[in-house]
């Protein structure tokens, strides 16, 4: 065999071990969460809503549910009940409803205060929520207003939750990255428009993880 070959062939078999250990060191996700009590936020479309149905699905214990209309949360809510009750009639999950504009510093702490008195803790803090698409268009705003309420809910929002519910965190468990989950996409001007939030968060949570392990 040639230099080449064998240069290739091991490149082929280390790409393929780093694809296959580790999820096979992975605790499973369903076993992890399972009985657990999480918070969603932007759960009532999109992804965050696709998370918390997962999580209802994965049976974890308490779901609260978070977002500006409580209308489409409690429909949310009514639905995934009455689904996995076809799947299985001898155990409902509690989920509880939340409505809030994360816009402010005390609202966002309130929430966290709220869904721990709800669930009576909490294990996984899911952020997920974004400001309105209108923030997005930059050109029909050119003296953009919207800048401070948008890097309000987008950025601010994330990391005063985070350590409102650190205490909490830590008392259960810990407060690492595989606690605390950011889970959001954005697209066209609006994913535009999240790029300079999504790098101050993602800097923001990597020294939160390395400040409090």
């Amino acid at each position: 065999m040639g230099w080449l070959n064998f240069i290739l062939l091991s490149s082929f078999i280390v790409a393929l071990l780093a694809l296959l250990i580790p999820p096979l060191l992975e605790p499973d996700v369903g076993e992890v969460v399972k009985g657990k009590r999480c918070l969603v936020t932007g759960a009532s479309l999109g992804i965050g809503k696709e998370i918390a149905r997962e999580l209802v699905h994965i049976k974890a214990s308490h779901i609260t549910i978070v977002a500006r209309s409580e209308n489409k949360l409690n429909e949310f809510r009514d639905e995934v009940l009455h689904s996995f009750k076809k799947i299985d009639d001898t155990w409902e999950p509690e989920i509880h409803v939340i409505s809030a504009d994360l816009s402010t510093r005390e609202t966002s702490e309130k929430v966290i205060e709220s869904a721990i008195k709800k669930m009576n803790g909490m294990d996984y803090l899911v952020l997920n929520h974004i400001t309105n698409s209108r923030y997005g268009l930059w050109t029909e705003q050119p003296n953009h207003d919207f800048v401070p309420e948008m890097f309000d809910v987008n950025t601010l929002s994330y990391i005063w939750m985070a350590n409102a519910a650190l205490p909490t965190l830590q008392a259960r468990g810990g407060a690492d990255h595989s606690r605390i989950i950011l889970g959001r996409m954005g697209r066209g001007s609006l994913y535009r428009c999240l790029l300079g939030n999504e790098a101050c968060l993602t800097r923001f949570f990597q020294c939160f993880t390395n400040g409090v392990l």
